[in-house]
């Protein structure tokens, strides 16, 4: 029954060290030495902006680094980042979607929209922390978070409404590769004591099923007394 126990134990040990070394080693590999994480899609609305807060692009600590690509095309585009008080202004009264949620394999946005007036336009003269507009180029924002209370805005420039475009956001997230290290390693130990417990549990379930064998027939002497 020990060797059972120590058996089980030991596969159980062997199968979580191995999820930790091998998710420590998918990030290591894919963050680089740099630690960073990225998501790449094509971005597409039918809305004249699209705002992207802080919180959804990351949930890390502040002193992240973060960056955005976009892809302009023939559309003149903005890429701006600001307080969000900023942002909802730009915006006030312009049909917009807000990103709420965000997956990175490919890069999928869940969105909120907000209704606004046809052809209304972006208020491009806020007090914008940082912009890049333009088309036939790749529009870049990079910064490190500080506030929560930020947003990026992707928006048109010409009055008109919907884009579809290529996005890259980054994350260099701090210490990631180090983590990513020491998880690789701890998890990597934890499945070796884990392999040698399940073999410890085998072998003893083996010399148990060795020296426990069927009985052997009766000899004379272990004949009950009497007739």
């Amino acid at each position: 029954m020990r060797s059972a126990l120590l058996a089980v134990l030991g596969t159980a040990l062997l199968l979580f060290g191995g999820f930790v070394a091998a998710l420590g080693v998918g990030v290591r590999v894919l963050g680089g030495d740099e630690g960073t994480v990225a998501a790449s899609g094509v971005v597409e609305t039918s809305a004249a902006a699209l705002v992207l807060p802080v919180e959804v692009i990351t949930a890390d600590p502040p002193g992240t680094r973060l960056g955005i690509d976009v892809t302009a095309g023939e559309v003149p585009l903005l890429v701006a980042r600001a307080p969000r008080a900023a942002v909802r202004s730009a915006v006030a009264g312009v049909e917009h979607e807000v990103a709420r949620g965000l997956e990175n394999r490919p890069l999928r946005l869940a969105r909120t929209r907000v209704d606004g007036t046809p052809g209304g336009r972006v208020r491009t003269d806020g007090r914008w922390t940082a912009t890049d507009r333009g088309t036939q180029r790749t529009l870049t924002l990079e910064w490190s978070v500080e506030e929560r209370d930020e947003e990026v805005l992707v928006a048109r420039l010409d009055g008109g409404a919907g884009f579809a475009v290529p996005v890259r956001l980054r994350a260099d997230v701090p210490q990631l590769a180090q983590v990513a290290t020491v998880a690789a390693m701890a998890g990597g130990l934890v499945a070796l004591v884990g392999v040698l417990f399940a073999l410890a549990g085998l072998l003893g379930m083996r010399g148990a099923g060795r020296s426990g064998g069927p009985p052997g027939p009766a000899t004379a002497d272990d004949q009950p007394n009497g007739r």
